[in-house]
């Protein structure tokens, strides 16, 4: 069987994307979670991870409360370092910031020494 993300986003339901995984075509205990009832739902089928789709600060808030610890939430989609600090202040778990590696400034150096100290 082939592992692909593209089975489980198919799925109908969470529910059914968890028989999914459960049947191994994803590794781990992950769903995605676009809206809150995806939350509740993944809540009940003991998920201990569920990344929060494109969700807006009060929604992300709301499904801190509704998971109380029960499961860890990791903000998805639109993380920037503008809003990152908002984000974390909704009590989210995760917060991945893209920006930090693809839009990084680079400063080059050289750790190359000439022998004798010259150039």
């Amino acid at each position: 069987m082939a592992t692909t993300e593209s089975i489980i986003s198919s799925a109908a339901s969470l529910e059914e994307r968890i028989v999914a995984k459960e049947l191994g075509v994803i590794a781990g205990t992950q769903v995605k979670g676009a809206s809150l009832d995806d939350v509740k739902a993944a809540i009940e089928l003991g998920v201990q991870r569920t990344l929060l789709e494109n969700m807006s600060l009060d929604k992300m808030k709301e499904a801190v409360k509704l998971t109380a610890n029960r499961a860890r939430l990791e903000a998805s989609r639109n993380v920037t370092l503008a809003n990152v600090r908002m984000i974390a202040e909704t009590g989210v778990d995760y917060i991945p910031v893209g920006a930090l590696t693809h839009s990084a400034k680079v400063l080059d150096l050289s750790l190359k020494f000439a022998e004798g100290g010259q150039r």
